[in-house]
C-alpha cells in the first residue's frame, strides 16, 4: 500500500500483466487514412489523379494603371486613376483634382489626406 492511502483503508491494486501487455501492443497514431486508397491504385506507371491535380492557373490582366477609391468623411466620393507605380504624393494631388471630391469638399477645410498606395486614399475634412 503507497503511504497516503494507508490512513484510509484503501489499497492500490496493481495491473495485471496481461493488460500491461495490450496497452503496450496499442499502435501507435498514424497520418490520415483517406490517401490510402490513391497511394494504393496509383503505381509509377499511371499516378493517381489525387497526387497529379494541379492548382488552377488565374488570368490577372497586367496593367500601368490602376483605379483607388477616395474616401471624404467616410464615405466614398470618388475614383481616380493613377500609373501602378504613382507614390504617395501623386495620388494625393490626383484625388485632390477629382471633380466629384473637390464637390464633396466644397467649404471645408482638409486636415488630414492619408494615402495606401495601391488600396485606398482618404481625406479627413471639417
Amino acid at each position: 500500500m503507497r503511504a497516503d492511502f494507508a490512513g484510509a483503508g484503501l489499497a492500490v491494486r496493481p495491473r495485471p500483466p496481461e493488460r500491461l501487455e495490450a496497452a503496450r501492443q496499442v499502435p501507435r497514431a498514424r497520418s490520415h487514412p483517406a490517401p490510402a486508397p490513391y497511394q494504393a491504385t496509383a503505381s509509377p506507371e499511371r499516378p493517381s489523379r489525387a497526387t497529379q491535380a494541379r492548382s488552377p492557373k488565374i488570368k490577372t490582366p497586367i496593367s500601368d494603371q490602376i483605379e483607388l477609391p477616395v474616401q471624404v468623411g467616410g464615405k466614398v466620393r470618388g475614383k481616380v486613376t493613377v500609373p501602378a507605380d504613382a507614390d504617395a504624393a501623386q495620388i494625393e494631388q490626383a484625388a485632390l483634382a477629382d471633380e466629384k471630391v473637390k464637390a464633396a469638399l466644397a467649404g471645408k477645410t482638409i486636415r488630414k489626406v492619408v494615402v495606401v498606395p495601391g488600396k485606398i486614399v482618404n481625406i479627413v475634412a471639417s
